[in-house]
């Protein structure tokens, strides 16, 4: 499968985001525990690094990035107006949770050799560390805005030199 890559466009950068919705609370269908959140980024990445993987890419750039911290309130009242009440429990989530899942990302970029842009921590400092803030940068609790893209974006600048 290797030799039918020669015919397609070559990837220079894989960006990886994953994790505001696998932190989502369980019995919640998007829910991906912690262990499996963080395997699933390292088989993602050794698929691309891996020269037994049809879709090895040595010359393929990896970077990670954490998800975003979550506005819990915001969130709540977003499901609340969107989702039918009988299914409004399968869509939490937890400023806490998410914290997790953003170091888990950190930690297997640091694992596995690959650059990663701390979202979370980016967004978190420029709400100032204040909860009542995060909705300045999430347009409904869980999802970046304008503003929180443009701090995910001046965050992601000094990975030019991949």
């Amino acid at each position: 499968m290797q030799h039918e890559q020669q015919h397609v466009p070559k990837v220079r950068i894989l960006a990886i985001w994953f994790g505001a919705n696998d932190a989502a609370l369980p019995p919640g269908p998007q829910h991906v525990p912690l262990a499996r959140y963080q395997s699933n980024l390292v088989r993602l990445i050794r698929t691309v690094r891996s020269p037994d993987s049809p879709r090895y890419s040595p010359d393929t750039r990896i970077i990670l990035l954490t998800p975003p911290p979550v506005d819990p309130k915001r969130w709540a009242r977003t499901v609340e107006d969107t989702v039918e009440d009988s299914l409004q429990g399968m869509f939490q989530r937890k400023f806490e949770v998410t914290r997790q899942y953003a170091e888990a990302a950190s930690d297997v970029g640091a694992r596995e050799g690959v650059p990663v842009v701390d979202v979370w921590t980016d967004i978190w400092e420029a709400a100032g560390r204040d909860m009542g803030r995060l909705g300045e940068y999430l347009w409904d609790g869980l999802h970046l805005n304008e503003k929180g893209y443009a701090v995910s974006l001046h965050a992601c600048s000094w990975q030019g030199s991949l």
